[in-house]
């Protein structure tokens, strides 16, 4: 066990970043859970980055969730992207979604500090795709 009390769901190059609190919940989010370190390049974060700081910027990181599902974060919603950043968006929607899935009209950003984090959850209504 880790000196944080969790343990990784897996073996990763980098930092493990799927945890969990003991075996049974790492063993039900080995199959739930997908992370692809990589997956967009250092160009892509950028890009997507430019785009967000504005606003981000003026938005200070919150510590107390109203769930308390998250930790050291700051959001918000966008729908109106540039073209380099739709392009990537596509990539990254074809790859986390079935085709012909309801998607949201609007990208929800997070933005985890170094220390921040995101505790197991059930997101709320106004957090899931329409059926």
């Amino acid at each position: 066990m880790a000196a944080t009390g969790l343990l990784a769901l897996r073996t990763l190059p980098g930092p493990s970043w799927v945890r969990g609190s003991g075996p049974s919940v790492l063993s039900r989010l080995r199959d739930a859970a997908v992370v692809r370190p990589g997956f967009l390049s250092t160009a892509e974060e950028e890009t997507l980055n430019r785009e967000l700081e504005p606003e981000l910027r003026r938005r200070r990181y919150e510590y107390d969730h109203w769930d308390a599902a998250i930790h050291g974060f700051r959001e918000t919603e966008k729908s109106r992207w540039s073209e380099a950043s739709r392009a990537i968006l596509q990539r990254v929607q074809a790859a986390a979604f079935g085709p012909g899935q309801t998607l949201l009209s609007s990208v929800h950003v997070l933005d985890l500090e170094a220390r921040g984090y995101i505790k197991p959850h059930v997101d709320s209504i106004k957090g899931l795709s329409p059926l």
